[in-house]
């Protein structure tokens, strides 16, 4: 069926055949066969910028650059266990039971080595700035979450986080009636 000359499909050129006046660069990896297009001075003012960039390097500014990294990392660290603090002090009863550590692991998933003092005293600390509480109302808190009792499974573990909860308390007892050490902090 013959269309009326007036209908006839026009055939469109593609961008590759028109023709700027200037001559056009492919450059770049080719990502799902394509690469990137761009014109002589263009690709000139590329190749400069790279090779002034890779001339400059220089053993101090990638010292530099390792110690920004191990910044931003750090931050990113503080700020996932202060996000992961919050959410253990708000969780709910069906949830999980997760660790009062500065990573807040599942007790279903966590060593027993990773249960100490220090970790958990540490947990206790940030939490009272996080949360605006005394620490010692927290610790008594979960002093009682964390009885062995109250546990059925994972009694090794719990046994262990509860001790050192509990040893947590006494020193907080401790400092509590003791007016020389409630000045010093010990």
């Amino acid at each position: 069926m013959d269309r009326p000359k007036s209908r006839q499909k026009k055939k469109k050129k593609s961008a590759s055949t028109i023709n700027h006046g200037t001559a056009l660069f492919e450059y770049g990896e080719s990502i799902a066969g394509y690469r990137c297009v761009t014109t002589e001075s263009e690709m000139n003012r590329l190749k400069q910028k790279d090779e002034s960039e890779s001339s400059s390097d220089s053993e101090v500014d990638i010292f530099a650059f390792d110690q920004v990294d191990d910044a931003d990392c750090k931050l990113e660290t503080e700020e996932r266990h202060a996000e992961a603090i919050r959410r253990y002090w708000c969780r709910t009863k069906g949830e999980p039971a997760v660790l009062p550590l500065p990573d807040t692991p599942t007790l279903a998933v966590a060593s027993p080595d990773i249960i100490d003092e220090h970790s958990v005293k540490r947990f206790y600390t940030m939490s009272a700035t996080l949360v605006h509480a005394e620490r010692q109302d927290l610790i008594r808190r979960d002093r009682i979450r964390w009885h062995p009792d109250k546990h059925r499974s994972h009694k090794a573990k719990v046994t262990k986080l509860f001790q050192v909860i509990n040893s947590l308390w006494e020193q907080e007892q401790e400092r509590a009636t003791d007016p020389a050490r409630r000045r010093t902090g010990v």
